[in-house]
């Protein structure tokens, strides 16, 4: 079975078990809800994806050629209310701004900048410390052989 078969066979797998049992994410939520009372602290409908994902994973150690324990890791993993989340939420893109992007001489002292800054920058401040080093060295050999 290729990755197609899979994903195929997990989508019809996944409409049977919500005739059966509803809503995947509904059924997460009130496990979470159970889980949560019985724990003493919260769980979430994620948490309990991510927990069924292990099982499945747990018995694929000894296991591996039982093709459903695949497909309802797949059904788990696609069904988590956080990826569910991801996929709802809107990105906006933050575009350069073109004025000087689109400027050759602006582009290139912002170029320089970033580049030939962070060297400037590093090679001050290496030279300052190497030269305090030597000072301090150079005063301990000279208070060691004259005493």
């Amino acid at each position: 079975m290729d990755h197609k078969d899979a994903l195929k066979e997990a989508a019809v797998l996944l409409s049977i078990r919500n005739q059966e049992y509803g809503e995947a994410r509904e059924c997460f939520d009130r496990i979470a809800a159970l889980a949560s009372i019985m724990s003493g602290k919260q769980i979430t409908s994620y948490d309990i994806a991510i927990i069924m994902v292990a099982v499945k994973m747990g018995r694929l150690q000894e296991s591996r050629q039982k093709k459903d324990t695949y497909i309802d890791a797949i059904n788990y993993l696609t069904n988590t209310q956080g990826i569910s989340e991801l996929r709802d939420r809107e990105y906006k893109l933050r575009l350069l701004d073109r004025e000087i992007s689109g400027n050759s001489k602006k582009r290139l002292k912002w170029q320089l900048i970033n580049t030939l800054l962070p060297a400037f920058i590093l090679i001050v401040f290496g030279s300052f410390y190497n030269y305090l080093r030597k000072e301090k060295y150079v005063s301990q050999v000279k208070t060691t052989s004259s005493g």
